[in-house]
């Protein structure tokens, strides 16, 4: 009835959703500038389904470029779900839709400094 997920297809990422350069509003701050509304970015599960990744949220697929014609949805970065969630001693092989997206409220803070950390080595790196 409920579908189950394979604890190692399932990614705990943060996604930039970009919206159509042709429907982006314009704000003028002053009469001067003028910035433009782009998008935003949100933490969440991904099912890995063969070759893409899915949004257990709202079941949006990811891209791997940026669309300008459309709503795009890329991955900013990701880490395995199974380096976070951890029961008794023991990994869960299978998680529900309601226990994944559950887990990523559970991890945000740990994904959130890990995904950080990541964007310091690579600043630090390019140097």
């Amino acid at each position: 009835m409920f579908e189950r997920y394979n604890i190692n297809d399932l990614f705990i990422a943060s996604v930039r959703v970009s919206y159509p350069e042709n429907k982006l509003g314009v704000d003028k701050i002053g009469g001067i500038l003028e910035n433009a509304t782009a998008g935003y970015s949100y933490v969440t599960i991904l099912r890995k389904d063969k070759d893409k990744y899915i949004d257990l949220q709202d079941g949006s697929i990811m891209m791997d470029t940026k669309d300008p014609n459309k709503l795009s949805h890329t991955i900013d970065y990701m880490e395995p779900l199974s380096k976070y969630y951890n029961k008794d001693g023991k990994k869960k092989d299978t998680l529900s839709k309601k226990e994944a997206i559950g887990l990523s409220l559970e991890y945000y803070n740990e994904f959130h400094k890990d995904e950080e950390a990541q964007k310091v080595r690579v600043y630090n790196n390019r140097g």
